[in-house]
């Protein structure tokens, strides 16, 4: 166990793992609690600007335990809490869990932890292997895990989740939409409230309503909900891009409300928003934060003298800091490939980033270049993201970093003029798709002139490029229309579910499940003597402390307290089966063979729905979910492994 332990610590900070550090170390010792030894270890996430934050707690034991052996999540989680560590890891050779810590004074029973990632167990270690096994095969073997282990610490570091996704548009506006309409409701009525008795504010809101074009009267409730609505939307603004922000700068402080009192809501999220300022973010941030220095200070930031003359509003661009351009780089690009250029300068939108070229070169040779096909190849291995429809959308920041375009700043200008001018006859006429673009005599003259340029044969060049380009485009715009496609089908596919549901529960469980305690008994149980124990209407969780070893209540309080663990386990699965009373067997032995039989079952019995689910839809993630919703239908409990 040292040996292991060692080797572990020894892997971080070091080379893919440099961003993890060793905040706190207690080596392998003996625990009489666990009845072995144990090794934990505090790691801290490192941050580019030097700072750390703490991240995990990792506990090593012996495979004689279970990840989440009661006891051992006892120790662990006090650890964590008294270290601040957000989750925590257990690992006992044979198998592994990665924890989210929970919060203290919440139950530290299995069903009620967030467990992010159940690791697979090493069947090639026994719980009762000896020291002597752990050859050093096995420990390279075990070595290799905790690389494992340790690359998930790190993307929890990085990433803020095991798992990026991408979230769909339309479920994440609709969650947007059902935010604004909770919140609503209640600041309409505190912000009606307060300007009915407050004139101050009154005349402040009404002033700051008629600047953002709002018309009405601070005793119009219509008037007031309309300017809840844009209270709401920039401060849900400000909550994502603050969140989006913490990705990069991760010195930022955590949005964690959870917990707190009303009253102290905003001013927790004003401390955070002030600490994002320090990175120069005024225009999102800035609006009810003050001048700290200069011949401002003191003044909000809208009434500064730099932006309070700007129209319509502060948060404007002033003409001296728009970029007018004649080139147009475009965001997304659909089956037809082109950049806009303009004989005159334009200021660009959103979806058109505007290029500056730098002195002497000609900005109708970039637009010729980039509405190149060779351009047009580069743009389809650069783009990162494919939106809906396949459409590609290429970010200027990646298109800086990956995309290749063809330097002819020392061509001569006999090529340089070829381009220009094949690329003035293409500009005569609508750009269509790539697969017809590759046909027409002009886009073949102006990609001629490019290859030659660079100094590429085209009669070699000319017709691999253009078989690569729409060969990417169609598989880019065939893999959008299959998402579209499966999107249209997911209705269908739900119900089809729920009739392979009904289809299971009646093949597998035509009467229900087995209820607890009854149907798991012994024959000696059966006839032996019992306790009628009863059981508290309000939920109960089970404490395994041995001070104070009982039932508690949400709140606190104590309802029962148990002589051991498996005692108090048999009370939790009767009251979750439905018992307002538990009979409970005199002999402690009967009761934990009960407590037993009734785990053995869950799990044959969750072994059994798998498998069931998993023939009939052929998809290991439907048959895991629709197994789980059996589980929950009949509020059974997840027996530990």
């Amino acid at each position: 166990m040292a040996d292991l332990f060692a080797r572990f610590v020894a892997e971080v900070g070091q080379r893919d793992f440099a961003c993890l550090r060793i905040a706190q170390k207690w080596p392998v010792e003996d625990s009489t609690a666990l009845r072995g030894p144990i090794g934990t270890l505090l790691l801290h996430g490192h941050n580019d600007d030097g700072t750390t934050e703490a991240l995990a707690l990792v506990a090593l034991t012996p495979p004689h335990l279970a990840t989440g052996d009661p006891a051992l999540l006892q120790f662990v989680i006090r650890r964590a809490q008294a270290t601040r560590a957000p989750y925590f890891l257990t690992w006992t050779l044979r198998d592994a869990a990665l924890w989210r810590t929970p919060k203290p004074g919440a139950p530290a029973a299995t069903n009620n932890l967030e467990k992010l990632r159940d690791y697979e167990d090493n069947y090639d270690i026994a719980p009762g292997d000896a020291p002597h096994m752990f050859h050093e095969a096995r420990r390279l073997q075990l070595l290799a895990t905790a690389r494992r282990l340790l690359d998930d610490l790190k993307r929890l570091h990085k990433d803020q989740a095991l798992e990026l996704v991408n979230v769909d548009a339309t479920w994440f506006v609709g969650r947007l939409i059902d935010s604004v309409h909770e919140l609503l409701p209640l600041v309409t009525d505190s912000l009606h409230n307060r300007l009915g008795i407050e004139d101050t504010l009154r005349v402040n809101v009404e002033k700051w309503a008629v600047a953002q074009g709002i018309a009405g009267s601070a005793a119009d409730r219509e008037f007031v909900e309309s300017i809840t609505r844009q209270i709401i939307y920039r401060l849900l603004g400000k909550v994502l891009f603050y969140q989006s922000l913490r990705r990069a700068a991760r010195q930022l402080p955590p949005l964690n409300v959870d917990g707190i009192e009303n009253s102290e809501v905003l001013p927790t999220l004003n401390r955070a928003f002030a600490e994002a300022l320090k990175i120069d973010y005024h225009a999102v941030f800035a609006e009810r934060q003050l001048y700290t220095d200069g011949n401002d200070q003191g003044l909000p930031w809208p009434e500064g003298t730099w932006v309070k003359n700007r129209q319509p509003g502060w948060y404007s661009l002033p003409e001296s800091e728009t970029n007018p351009s004649q080139i147009f780089f475009s965001k997304a690009q659909d089956d037809a490939h082109f950049h806009r250029f303009s004989r005159t300068k334009l200021i660009p939108d959103q979806r058109l980033y505007y290029l500056a070229p730098v002195k002497g070169t000609s900005a109708a040779l970039v637009s010729a270049l980039l509405n190149s096909s060779v351009c047009a190849l580069a743009t389809e291995l650069a783009g990162p993201v494919t939106m809906g429809d396949g459409v590609l959308e290429l970010r200027v920041e990646d298109a800086r970093d990956y995309m290749l375009v063809p330097d002819l700043r020392s061509a001569a200008s006999a090529a340089k003029k070829a381009i220009i001018d094949a690329f003035g006859k293409v500009c005569e006429r609508e750009i269509g798709d790539v697969f017809g673009e590759v046909k027409q005599k002009d886009r073949q003259a102006l990609d001629t002139a490019v290859l030659r340029a660079i100094g590429l044969d085209p009669k070699k060049y000319l017709q691999p490029i253009y078989n690569g380009l729409c060969e990417l485009v169609r598989e880019r715009i065939e893999l959008g229309r299959m998402r579209g496609k499966a999107r249209k089908t997911k209705a269908r596919k739900t119900t089809a579910e729920k009739q392979t549901l009904q289809d299971v529960l009646v093949e597998q469980l035509p009467n229900g499940p087995h209820r607890f305690p009854e149907d798991f008994f012994s024959d000696a149980a059966k006839a032996g003597a019992k306790t009628e124990v009863l059981l508290p209407e309000d939920e109960f969780h089970l404490n395994t402390d041995p001070i104070t070893m009982g039932l508690y209540t949400k709140s606190g309080g104590c309802v029962r307290h148990i002589k051991s663990p498996i005692e108090g386990m048999f009370l939790v699965y009767a009251k979750q089966s439905g018992h307002k009373a538990a009979q409970v067997p005199s002999k402690p032995v009967e009761v934990s063979r009960t407590v037993k039989n009734y785990e053995g079952y869950l799990r044959e019995l969750r072994k059994r729905l798998y498998q069931a689910f998993y023939n009939r839809t052929l998809d290991a993630r439907a048959a895991t979910t629709l197994t789980q919703s059996v589980f929950d239908k009949f509020h059974l409990p997840k027996a530990e492994t």
